[in-house]
């Protein structure tokens, strides 16, 4: 076996100014998918309901994190937990328990490295932009506990991946499990228009010719 070594950090910084300069020049379109509900199996169903179930406590989690603090030798307030230098590898987590009034600990069984990495980064973001609020003298409040989360994928064929065809979707840590999914018009429509493989849809034909790229998406 012979081992890889990782990208360096200069390099991954270098491909993403890369991609940006290329996407600069795209147009951004927002496709639709629709997973075909008389078409998932009771497991399936049950994978769905409990991945966006972690997504919300793992979202609420982190909140709850942010929220936490002590008081040191010297009265200062301090906040232990800095979300900007979470490690997101653990998959135990605390979940908030209406019937104790209590934290308890729970085990992510589903959510992807990616999703735990992509909710981290929206609460990021929203920290940094009420941070840039209280600096212009705003009034803030706290970040907010949610009951729903979309999942947000954040790479093609590696978060999520969709079928030739784009029929089928899959998710990471769970390939082998695909869903169905409602036909694409506007893809099906190009293909048409390009006399692409007959007018069917070939997503390696449309990436392999730069005709699209896909970037990311969400499961809502």
């Amino acid at each position: 076996m012979i081992k890889q070594d990782k990208p360096k950090s200069s390099d991954r910084i270098q491909t993403r100014k890369e991609t940006k300069s290329r996407r600069s020049s795209m147009v951004i379109k927002v496709l639709s998918f629709n997973i075909q509900k008389n078409k998932l199996s009771k497991n399936k169903k049950s994978y769905l309901k409990t991945l966006f179930l972690e997504a919300k406590y793992y979202y609420n989690y982190l909140i709850y994190l942010s929220q936490q603090s002590v008081t040191d030798n010297y009265g200062n307030t301090v906040y232990p937990y800095n979300l900007f230098e979470f490690n997101t590898k653990s998959n135990h987590i605390l979940v908030y328990e209406n019937s104790s009034n209590s934290y308890l600990p729970y085990e992510l069984k589903f959510l992807s490295s990616q999703v735990k990495q992509e909710l981290l980064k929206k609460i990021q973001s929203s920290i940094k932009s009420l941070s840039k609020a209280k600096t212009k003298g705003r009034k803030i409040g706290r970040l907010k506990f949610k009951s729903f989360v979309n999942l947000p994928l954040k790479q093609f064929n590696n978060s999520f991946y969709l079928s030739d065809n784009g029929k089928k979707l899959s998710l990471q840590g769970n390939k082998k499990s695909s869903f169905h999914l409602v036909r694409n018009k506007n893809l099906t429509q190009l293909s048409k228009e390009l006399n692409l493989n007959n007018g069917q849809i070939s997503l390696k034909k449309l990436i392999d010719l730069n005709i699209i790229e896909i970037a990311n998406a969400e499961l809502a």
